[in-house]
């Protein structure tokens, strides 16, 4: 292996020997990627010696590669030894490759008393990312209800994330809810494809709540009624809207 160059399958081979001072070693020394000293952390720690596995896991997040595995294994682990700090920076590290919202509740409950200092930076990184759905989920969680919709308002967000945001911010802001879950059913309902139905019934079961909210039941009838006669001659979506 040492003349191959296949540095991680000799550190794996130290460790098969029992040579794990020898493997660290090496392994700091050769290793060339995140991905390579999550592979020689995991044998470690799945050999019990967990000081060594978290040596290489720390190494391995000063390595070249993709850290966002290595950071979500890594910082549970550090958990268990009660090093909390070290914890907070594998989630950081994990978090900002691929955030997702349990990711982001971790770093804000391992934060405790520094959060307040730590979020500006934390929500920098969420605002990079092009993944606009966790935006959304994070704003939700932290009761942003402006910043919420100013995600979802977005150009060609996705619409499950426009459907996130509505069903959250409903009993706070149905107003909006009202008018965006409207433009998205007669869009599709506009379209004449039946196969669109379904979904544009789902978004005017949004704008019904929405209009419970306000208190306006009379106008989701009549806006209801209007819609029946407009769409009189399509069989397929008198069916969807007999539902509501």
């Amino acid at each position: 292996c040492q003349k191959a160059k296949r540095d991680l399958r000799y550190a794996l081979k130290l460790c098969d020997l029992k040579r794990v001072s020898e493997a660290v070693a090496f392994a700091k020394a050769h290793l060339g990627s995140a991905e390579e000293a999550l592979t020689l952390a995991e044998r470690l720690r799945d050999s019990r010696h967990i000081a060594e596995a978290l040596a290489i896991g720390e190494h391995g997040l000063q390595l070249s590669g993709s850290k966002a595995r290595l950071g979500e294994w890594l910082g549970p682990l550090e958990e268990t030894q009660e090093r909390m700090d070290q914890a907070l920076q594998a989630w950081l590290v994990a978090f900002s490759e691929r955030p997702s919202l349990e990711s982001y509740k971790t770093i804000k409950r391992l934060a405790a008393a520094s959060w307040d200092t730590l979020r500006p930076t934390v929500m920098d990184t969420l605002r990079k990312s092009y993944d606009k759905q966790v935006q959304a989920e994070v704003l939700i969680f932290e009761e942003a209800w402006g910043e919420a919709i100013k995600v979802a308002d977005q150009r060609n967000v996705w619409y499950r994330v426009v459907e996130i945001v509505a069903d959250a911010v409903v009993q706070h802001r149905p107003e909006w809810v009202a008018k965006i879950t409207r433009q998205h059913a007669e869009r599709l309902m506009a379209e004449a494809k039946s196969k669109n139905y379904p979904i544009a019934a789902e978004w005017l079961k949004r704008m019904k709540k929405a209009y419970q909210v306000l208190g306006k039941m009379d106008e989701w009838q009549t806006y209801l009624q209007g819609i029946k006669e407009q769409y009189k001659r399509r069989p397929a979506l008198q069916a969807q809207l007999k539902r509501l």
